[in-house]
């Protein structure tokens, strides 16, 4: 194997893939649902999809205290429905853990990561990633990188922001936004 200069059909889709993912971002970012020209194409484009998402069902490995103080070391497992923006149709299933791994020294707040994997007919999705816990409880829109792990999906990558939207109701009603990059 030989180190040095990339050959120039390498140095080359490795410019485009940067100029690609460039303008993908810049796309999603100038229009709330940008869309590609259609599966299967092999063009480059970004959509965004809309979810209403409940929990089914939790366990803790700690009694769960009042949400909004919470204790580091907390750790969720938890199985939602996810639904169509309206939140009457059910479209898919999800399940995560969610960690209170560390309390912020600058400003006391809890910071949580959180995995969670998503499951849909035509495929489906996994989002990971670190977000304060002073955000979610105040109900703000917070986010991770998501990635397609499989079918229509697979391939794509992006960002899945939610935000909760009753924090007295105990399934936890959120609403969910993936916007999802690369080859349509």
């Amino acid at each position: 194997m030989r180190l040095g200069k990339p050959s120039r059909p390498l140095a080359l889709s490795a410019a485009v893939v940067t100029v690609s993912a460039i303008g993908g971002v810049a796309f999603a970012a100038s229009s709330a649902e940008a869309t590609a020209t259609g599966a299967g194409h092999g063009k480059y484009g970004c959509t965004t999809i809309d979810y209403f998402e409940r929990t089914d069902k939790h366990d803790a490995n700690k009694p769960l205290p009042d949400p909004r103080n919470v204790p580091v070391g907390l750790q969720l497992t938890y199985f939602d429905s996810v639904y169509d923006p309206s939140g009457t149709t059910k479209v898919g299933d999800a399940a995560g853990v969610n960690s209170m791994v560390e309390k912020r020294a600058s400003d006391g707040h809890i910071i949580q990561y959180v995995t969670q994997q998503y499951t849909f007919a035509d495929g489906s999705l996994v989002a990971s990633g670190s977000m304060d816990r002073s955000d979610v409880i105040g109900q703000k829109w917070v986010g991770t990188p998501v990635y397609g792990t499989a079918g229509r999906y697979l391939g794509l990558a992006g960002t899945w922001t939610w935000r909760l939207v009753d924090l007295t109701d105990p399934t936890a009603p959120a609403v969910v936004k993936f916007t999802l990059c690369g080859r349509m």
